[in-house]
């Protein structure tokens, strides 16, 4: 079945076939905010590994070729960085290199990083609590008594559910059901219950809700829009060599929690800073922190723990980490990953349209083939 702009809608952009269309068209579906790349790009020279193509991925009673797992994981785009440089790049389905793909919930991961400049410049502390930016949240049940640190790791408590079709409408990814007005992404986290949240700090919840609440905390300290933050404090500094995009409410609102829409190769270039510590625009201290810091009892609480090849982790600041490793993973759902191996600077950016929204293989899949293409690397 072709798909195009006739017949994609709200509705269905996020289900196959469609989705393969609209992941890389989002702005044709929603209301986006543009990220703009500087006059000049940083390189991101290189050649094929031809190894890359070669190579098995240990899985279950047998192995799986790369190639078949790309195929088979719904693969758009994928970039492999080895030192800097692209050892491994490809494109599938209409995908090129200026593709700008919705990454999901690797925007939380980006606006983690964004966070940490913060930080280092004074603007907030992520011991700060959340009512000291939106004070609106001073009576919420969900939300009255958490810091930015809850919501950077999903301590929250928050157990409200962000998979409900209200949500999706307020943040503009769904139309509204029935006849009354569409609450804006910051109006419906206003009027949350609170019904069964628990007290903050405790196991690692995941909750898109947590990161769009951040996002909202970070325009306040800074009296800036997400995309200008993005712009200023991340794309234009590292050279970003397309211009991104982030989905809008109908507020104008930007969805720090999954709404960035990027280049594979940005993407990489967002990794490329992870593996060379920051390279001074993110804090050194920062992502030290991320890889050294989490808490991995918080996270053998969570369900994610069970998760074959992820016991161990930890959630810190929007990344999955693995200290032992010195690896930081960030992970959105229908396939996105980037994925950063910092002792053997390795980084593997990779866009899908999967069917599924968390396929449990696929995830263990994805770690498992990024692992072996480190080792492939070291050959």
């Amino acid at each position: 079945m072709s798909t195009s702009a006739s017949n994609v809608t709200l509705s269905n952009w996020r289900t196959g076939p469609y989705s393969r269309w609209a992941f890389r068209n989002v702005g044709e579906l929603i209301d986006t905010q543009s990220i703009s790349r500087p006059t000049e790009a940083s390189s991101l020279s290189g050649s094929d590994n031809e190894l890359l193509d070669e190579f098995d991925i240990p899985f279950q009673e047998q192995n799986i070729t790369w190639k078949d797992y790309l195929s088979n994981s719904a693969t758009d785009a994928v970039v492999i960085l080895h030192r800097g440089h692209v050892v491994y790049e490809r494109y599938f389905n209409g995908n090129g290199p200026d593709s700008k793909h919705i990454v999901m919930s690797v925007s939380k991961s980006i606006f983690g990083l964004i966070t940490g400049i913060l930080s280092s410049q004074g603007k907030l502390d992520t011991d700060d609590a959340v009512t000291k930016f939106v004070p609106e949240l001073a009576e919420s049940k969900v939300y009255g008594k958490c810091t930015l640190r809850h919501l950077l790791d999903m301590r929250s408590g928050n157990q409200v559910s962000d998979q409900n079709q209200e949500y999706r409408a307020a943040i503009g990814w769904a139309p509204p059901e029935g006849e009354g007005p569409t609450q804006s992404m910051f109006e419906y986290i206003a009027g949350l219950d609170g019904a069964g949240s628990k007290e903050p700090g405790g196991a690692f919840e995941y909750n898109s809700i947590n990161t769009d609440l951040l996002g909202w905390c970070l325009e306040r300290a800074t009296g800036s829009k997400l995309a200008e933050l993005a712009t200023e404090l991340l794309w234009k500094p590292m050279g970003a060599e397309f211009d991104a995009g982030i989905t809008l409410d109908k507020a104008g609102n930007g969805r720090a929690a999954g709404g960035v829409c990027a280049s594979v190769r940005d993407v990489a270039r967002v990794g490329r800073l992870i593996a060379r510590k920051g390279d001074g625009v993110v804090p050194a201290t920062w992502v030290e922190d991320m890889i050294g810091k989490g808490d991995t009892k918080a996270w053998a609480e969570g369900v994610f723990s069970a998760l074959p090849d992820f016991a161990g982790d930890a959630y810190r600041s929007c990344w999955i980490s693995n200290a032992g490793r010195r690896e930081l993973t960030a992970l959105g759902v229908y396939g996105q990953m980037l994925a950063v191996d910092v002792e053997n600077d390795v980084v593997m950016a990779k866009t899908s349209s999967q069917p599924e929204a968390a396929d449990v293989k696929d995830i263990v899949l994805g770690r498992r083939a990024f692992r072996e293409v480190v080792k492939q690397l070291q050959k």
